[in-house]
């Protein structure tokens, strides 16, 4: 039976890293460490129980990576945080379903009803002056132009629209999310007072046409600047006008399901130039209801 002695109470900051010593059966001493999150000489960094690592090199733009290690990050990233380092970088793990303000027609089905078809979970209905359409419990709610209805087992959405209505089948805008993430960023934002866009993240791309705004009633529009986290729209927009802003964020990855395979996964980086980097996991395995999180090498 070991005997348990707290050493420290943390290295860094507080019980990040609480560590002990034990006696074994012949009275050698060994330490234990809790694996977690630790600071120390002002960086952050995750001491893992038993570390999975690959060199990796990563390409400019948008690529897919393959370890060649094959471990199974379904279950590592139930356990513990999964890493990407670069030569000057931590990068950022993402994902996003969102996909906001694509323009559509709805159709008519021979009465006052019409209906969008959806590729997803819908969220809100715009129309083209940025206004949210309201939800409504049923189609027999529908008497007003500015209500809708959403049939989530058919992915439909219904409004109502009198048959003399010259605007019956104006465009409008659906914002939804998606079946299939990706790493590509999407956010409704309001236009700030100077006329810019600030988005959640930092270190936004200029890659490819991205980033995108989608304004209701406009279309897309093109940026003609970025820094950092403000974008600037190509054409000048009213202060409090919504927007999607569509963008890729430099340093950053993405673990997804691959849909062609079953039980497997693609990971997807992001780069602005071509990186050599570390891929970091955790391979122990430690399943225990009496599990306290405290790891040593008689564990795995």
């Amino acid at each position: 039976m070991h005997n348990t002695h707290p050493v420290s109470p943390g290295i860094g900051w507080d019980t990040d890293l609480e560590t002990y010593l034990h006696q074994s059966t012949n009275n050698r001493w060994f330490p234990q460490v809790r694996s977690g999150w630790f600071y120390l000489n002002g960086q952050e960094d995750y001491l893992y129980a038993k570390e999975g690592y690959e060199n990796i090199t990563v390409a400019y733009g948008l690529s897919n990576i393959n370890l060649s290690t094959n471990p199974d990050l379904r279950l590592a990233s139930r356990q513990a945080p999964i890493i990407l380092d670069g030569e000057d970088l931590r990068y950022t793990r993402l994902t996003s379903n969102l996909t906001a303000f694509i323009s559509v027609t709805p159709t008519a089905s021979g009465t006052n009803l019409l209906f969008i078809n959806v590729p997803g979970e819908l969220v809100s209905i715009t129309n083209s002056s940025g206004v949210d359409l309201f939800s409504a419990p049923s189609t027999g709610h529908l008497s007003e132009r500015n209500y809708y209805y959403w049939d989530s087992s058919a992915r439909i959405a219904w409004i109502s629209r009198d048959t003399t209505d010259s605007l019956r089948l104006e465009t409008l805008y659906i914002t939804y999310l998606k079946d299939i993430p990706s790493l590509l960023q999407e956010e409704v934002l309001l236009v700030d007072s100077d006329g810019k866009i600030r988005t959640m993240f930092d270190r936004i791309a200029m890659w490819n046409g991205y980033p995108i705004i989608y304004v209701p009633g406009i279309g897309s529009i093109s940026a003609s600047g970025i820094d950092k986290n403000v974008i600037t729209p190509s054409i000048p927009l009213a202060e409090g006008t919504r927007v999607a802003a569509k963008y890729y964020i430099d340093g950053s990855f993405g673990i997804f399901d691959d849909v062609t395979s079953v039980n497997n996964y693609v990971i997807n980086t992001f780069r602005l130039k071509t990186d050599t980097a570390v891929f970091r996991w955790e391979q122990a395995q430690y399943y225990s209801p009496f599990d306290t999180g405290v790891f040593d090498s008689s564990d795995l």
